[in-house]
């Protein structure tokens, strides 16, 4: 079970060391061990792959949200995870730390660890891999946000702010022409384009009346499907 902000940061109190080593380069191992996570990714670089990036604008970060660079010449990427909201004070793997913990553990900024890497800030989400800290301020399960995650895989572009608008409904429509939609791809959905989701939602788990209705049991199938 998913740990709350406070809880894990303790966690990364309490392990100044990773399996008695130096936590340096183990940053995504820092978020799914503190996290409490069920599953997680061999790189930062994956884990992003496999999250939903917000903004770009770090300000805007809310506390148990995630922060993600590149760095030159790395391909694994970084990750850490925000105690405080803003991108003020950050968990994190490195050896390039305002606060230090142990080997390589402790808090850093988004500008501080900016200023002194060569790593490109590439955003920040609510979720790690699809899973979210127990008490933090994510709006990952409303139905906009995992219609809009759905859609990425369908060539949606768009920000994923929990409103979908036609850009994401064009590219459901799309999708779901393999799965009993023969309405026009216009992105103003329909019961038809509903009902065609809840087939969809089938090969997520879903296994409930074709009614055209978003109900819990439809949303957490797609949202099996968003994050597989």
């Amino acid at each position: 079970m998913a740990r709350t902000v406070e809880q894990a940061e303790a966690w990364g109190r309490a392990n100044p060391q990773r399996d008695s080593g130096s936590w340096k380069n183990w940053c995504a191992s820092l978020m799914f061990r503190a996290g409490g996570f069920d599953w997680s990714a061999d790189t930062a670089t994956e884990a992003r792959q496999a999250s939903s990036i917000t903004s770009f604008d770090a300000s805007l970060a809310p506390t148990g949200s995630f922060h993600w660079w590149d760095i030159s010449g790395i391909t694994a990427g970084h990750v850490g995870m925000d105690l405080v909201g803003g991108g003020r004070r950050i968990m994190m793997a490195t050896n390039q730390l305002d606060e230090s913990w142990g080997t390589a553990i402790g808090t850093s900024s988004v500008g501080s660890y900016g200023t002194h890497t060569n790593a490109t800030y590439r955003g920040w989400s609510h979720d790690y891999v699809g899973q979210h800290l127990a008490d933090s301020s994510s709006h990952a399960g409303d139905e906009g946000i995992i219609l809009q995650q759905l859609a990425r895989h369908y060539g949606y572009t768009g920000p994923i702010d929990g409103v979908p608008g036609t850009l994401t409904w064009a590219a459901l429509q799309s999708a779901l022409r393999g799965f009993g939609y023969g309405g026009p791809v216009d992105g103003v959905p329909g019961i038809n384009t509903y009902r065609a989701l809840q087939t969809l939602a089938r090969q997520g788990g879903y296994i409930g009346p074709l009614d055209s209705q978003l109900g819990p049991r439809t949303l957490s199938a797609l949202q099996n499907i968003a994050h597989s």
